[in-house]
């Protein structure tokens, strides 16, 4: 994982891209001045181009858990099993965990937006996965589901590249 954190008004981590830039400028318009929009407000035709892309995750907070409500068609492809009506935690890429219940925690805590740039796979498939990860609130305080978009790109690297990030 290269990055993790929470983008807050001072914009810690730069969404690097355009996609997800949009994803984020529409839930900023969407929210208005309150601290996060209600799941009522979102209207995923609004981000048609990344309709394939978007997550929708229920969230019950006590004890925190994290269910994806749905799963974008490409999304499913990469993982290669539908999502919707699963934890979170059990989704898998070549047999690995990423780090996206951690994120959802994150979320969850902050209660602010976070955006995730991580290297998934094994030596023969690696993807560069980005999500951005953005909290929505029926009451306008407390979590009850997120909006997720995620992009991937098969990543290719030097045997220098991939050395230093086995070393991290």
């Amino acid at each position: 994982m290269t990055g993790m954190g929470t983008m807050g008004d001072n914009r810690e981590i730069a969404i690097d891209d355009p996609r997800l830039r949009k994803l984020y400028a529409y839930w900023c318009m969407k929210r208005g001045k309150r601290a996060m929009p209600a799941r009522k407000d979102i209207d995923p035709l609004d981000v048609r181009e990344l309709m394939g892309n978007l997550t929708l995750i229920d969230v019950r907070p006590e004890p925190a858990e994290f269910r994806f409500r749905l799963a974008g068609t490409r999304i499913v492809d990469l993982f290669g099993k539908e999502l919707t009506g699963r934890n979170v935690d059990e989704a898998r890429f070549l047999g690995k965990r990423p780090p996206f219940e951690r994120q959802c925690g994150a979320v969850l805590e902050s209660k602010e937006p976070s955006f995730i740039i991580i290297l998934m796979g094994v030596e023969h498939r690696r993807m560069v996965y980005r999500q951005l990860l953005l909290p929505l609130s029926s009451d306008g305080e407390n979590i009850d589901i997120m909006l997720g978009g995620a992009v991937f790109a098969p990543a290719t690297m030097s045997s220098r590249t991939r050395n230093a990030i086995s070393e991290a």
